[in-house]
């Protein structure tokens, strides 16, 4: 699956990671409902 992972580095080490990737073409390959695992993701997001 193809992704892109951005850092943010500060006095020579990396400070923050994200990394991006197509949500739906993760769900297809791992044979999620896309719905669920947003649903999922997003209950996580507000918990964090």
């Amino acid at each position: 699956m193809p992704f892109a992972c951005h850092w943010r580095v500060r006095d020579g080490l990396i400070a923050q990671e994200r990394f991006f990737f197509d949500f739906n073409q993760m769900c297809e390959q791992l044979g999620l409902p896309t719905e669920a695992a947003a649903a999922r993701f997003s209950s996580w997001r507000a918990a964090a």
